[in-house]
């Protein structure tokens, strides 16, 4: 196995149990952050926010999504649909979506 293929596992498995955490919650937030990286182009973060029943909160990072061409409103949104049906099949549950800075 090699480094790219365990690094690929590592993701795939903090992905799914991102996942199966917030599907317990029963409710979360989505938090946009943009960035711009070396080569000058558009990064869109994404990130989940939950309080457990025990008033722990937690923040992780979903996806970080490239945006190549342009940064509308459409393509913002295009970005999360497809970071969101990934594999969050609960998205309903969702309460509240912001953007950062």
């Amino acid at each position: 196995m090699t480094v790219t293929h365990r690094i690929e596992d590592i993701g795939s498995d903090l992905k799914m149990q991102l996942i199966e955490c917030t599907e317990k919650l029963g409710a979360f937030s989505i938090a946009l952050d943009k960035s711009t990286d070396i080569g000058n182009t558009a990064q869109l973060l994404i990130f989940i926010q939950s309080v457990t029943e025990n008033f722990e909160i937690s923040e992780d990072l979903l996806s970080l999504e490239s945006l190549k061409d342009r940064t509308r409103g459409v393509d913002i949104c295009d970005a999360v649909c497809r970071a969101l049906q990934e594999g969050l099949t609960y998205v309903m549950l969702c309460v509240a979506l912001f953007k950062r800075g």
